[in-house]
């Protein structure tokens, strides 16, 4: 049995527009970027129990994310300008596609299983790390995910049909 590893799913985050996306894969430079579905709960007690009966009534997913500072890296230089310009709102989202490298599509080599979806973009510090700098925040999300693949030698999201539907 093997554990999971980090190394096997790959976070791409539209540098472009939605009209026009491009995106940039959230690799090098990244120290640590996480994924939290944070299931939202419901808790009722009926009177013929001793005990409560809960549900998960939704979620709230963020992924956090620390990065040096490396501006040739394009990921890492929209994040830091999203902060340090202040952006807000429309601004300060974009989408972001979750890619498991563990499960290819076809015979292609480069098509994996995929999801994307619409985050603001929360930076929450510039620090000072032994005298190098580093950017951290959140990703969070602004809407469910679409299911999908993604491309990456081309870097092209494509819905799956029952997502259209």
């Amino acid at each position: 049995m093997a554990i999971k590893r980090r190394i096997d799913w790959a976070g791409y985050i539209n540098i472009g527009t939605k009209d026009k996306p491009e995106f940039a894969v959230m690799g090098t430079g990244f120290t640590e970027q996480g994924d939290s579905p944070s299931a939202q709960t419901s808790e009722k007690r009926y009177v013929n129990m001793k005990g409560s009966t809960k549900n998960i009534t939704g979620y709230d997913w963020s992924s956090a994310f620390t990065a040096d500072d490396i501006p040739e890296e394009s990921a890492i230089a929209f994040i830091y300008n999203i902060g340090d310009k202040e952006l807000t709102g429309d601004e300060a989202s974009t989408e972001y596609v979750k890619v498991d490298l563990l499960k290819k599509i076809g015979d292609s080599g480069t098509e994996y299983e995929a999801k994307k979806r619409t985050v603001a973009v929360e930076v929450a510090d510039f620090a000072d790390n032994d005298g190098e700098m580093q950017v951290s925040g959140n990703l969070l999300a602004k809407d469910d995910w679409i299911e999908g693949k993604f491309n990456v030698a081309t870097k092209t999201f494509t819905e799956s049909a029952e997502s259209t539907e």
